[in-house]
């Protein structure tokens, strides 16, 4: 998703959101997630550029899971099928969910 839209996004979950940061010897990454239903969804998660393909998207998600294990069983990426962000996603152990824009992963482990 390109940065703009991607920052339009990120804006209208803010209200209803929780922003997370991540910080290693200053801010490394960013996400944000928001609750649709019961269901714990990320709305944008971004490391920035000088630090991707080090962990730090990984360790973010890993992150949520262990903060919310006790609230959500479900953790989703709204999401469209870049070839950038579709990897990452099924890397870090979600599956489609759906064809075109939801891929899903579990808090517990999934049934994919």
């Amino acid at each position: 998703m390109p940065a703009a839209a991607a920052g339009r996004e990120t804006g209208k979950a803010l209200p209803r959101g929780l922003l997370y940061g991540l910080y290693d010897r200053g801010i490394k990454g960013e996400c944000v997630v928001t609750d649709e239903d019961g269901v714990l969804e990320i709305k944008n998660i971004a490391t920035k550029p000088a630090y991707q393909r080090q962990g730090y998207g990984r360790a973010m998600i890993e992150c949520l899971v262990r903060t919310h294990a006790g609230r959500y069983s479900i953790l989703q990426a709204g999401t469209g099928d870049s070839p950038l962000t579709v990897p990452f996603y099924e890397k870090c152990g979600f599956c489609i969910f759906s064809p075109h824009k939801i891929f899903s992963g579990a808090l517990r482990e999934a049934d994919c």
